[in-house]
């Protein structure tokens, strides 16, 4: 009964009786044997129904430390203050710098690590704006005054707070918007005037966006390309397709294929055979020594570098 109601709604007129939901309804269950898989989006025109698997790797040496599990229809970026408290704990060595891509450079995400003594390199997500027209970044914004001035010289007539983030939108004359040469730059509108809103945390997101444009951002980003190595490796253990039903165990899936993929990385950096021949020569009590010397990739680094990206199941 859950599974039909939620595609199912009465009609508000109250004539014709239940009809089709219009839309998606939030946190939708798709599947009777799965309950917990949902729809997803790789990007915009690029959906898949299932889950979404978080790594987390070391960017020296490529291990994967930490990995997680949710629902195709969460946000990649909510598990990434467990992940990086698991990957610290894996690793015995506090995390300096978590390298990320785009879902993890928003301003929340960065306050969340910075708690835990976490510096973010992530690109931060570009200003929404209409292609074609003016960006919120043209507008001369005077927040003593309470004004916005606009590319043409105009400035705005009022301004109000915003609901969700405690910022503020500025609104221009319909009068000045109506005459005004570069009107099909600013608005699509044919009648009403052009707004602007800034966000609360617009002056922060302005010093991100021009911060990665720079030599020294360029350089340390590039180190995350560690994450596409080791998605590659977990890819040829299957993850792409989910095994079985149910976070905890899809979770398991991951994890085994994390296990197996650092057991490769270990195998490809050794001679397994000769280290093993040696070990079998030694006395009992200093063989697990000498297995634990051998596996032991940088132990107690001084700042921690971790890679965050996450492959879709």
């Amino acid at each position: 009964m859950k599974i039909l109601g939620q595609d199912i709604e009465e009609d508000p007129d109250g004539d014709v009786g239940p009809r089709i939901r219009k839309g998606t309804a939030k946190d939708r269950i798709i599947s009777t044997t799965d309950t917990q898989m949902r729809h997803g989006h790789k990007s915009h025109s690029k959906g898949f129904n299932g889950y979404k698997a978080s790594v987390v790797v070391e960017t020296e040496n490529g291990v994967i430390l930490s990995t997680g599990v949710q629902p195709g229809n969460r946000s990649d970026r909510e598990p990434a203050v467990e992940l990086i408290e698991q990957a610290s704990i894996a690793a015995g060595a506090k995390v300096a710098t978590a390298l990320g891509d785009t879902a993890y450079g928003d301003t929340q995400t960065r306050k969340d690590l910075c708690v835990l003594g976490v510096e973010v390199v992530a690109k931060t997500p570009p200003i929404p704006s209409k292609r074609g027209f003016f960006k919120r970044t043209v507008f001369a914004i005077d927040e003593r005054r309470g004004s916005a001035k606009c590319p043409a010289g105009k400035s705005s007539i009022r301004r109000t707070r915003t609901r969700a983030d405690n910022g503020w939108s500025y609104f221009f004359s319909r009068h000045d918007c109506k005459g005004c040469s570069l009107r099909s730059q600013c608005t699509p509108s044919a009648i009403r005037a052009r707004t602007v809103t800034i966000a609360d945390n617009s002056k922060e997101r302005d010093r991100l966006l021009r911060h990665q444009k720079s030599r020294r951002f360029r350089t340390r980003y590039r180190r995350r390309v560690a994450a596409e190595h080791a998605i590659a490796r977990l890819v040829r253990h299957g993850i792409r397709q989910a095994k079985y039903f149910g976070t905890q165990k899809t979770q398991m899936q991951v994890a085994l294929a994390a296990m197996a993929a650092n057991l490769g990385l270990l195998a490809a950096r050794l001679d397994l055979g000769r280290l093993l021949r040696a070990v079998m020569r030694l006395r009992p009590r200093v063989h697990a020594a000498a297995l634990l010397a051998a596996t032991d990739l940088d132990a107690k680094p001084r700042g921690l570098q971790l890679a965050l990206c996450r492959p879709p199941l």
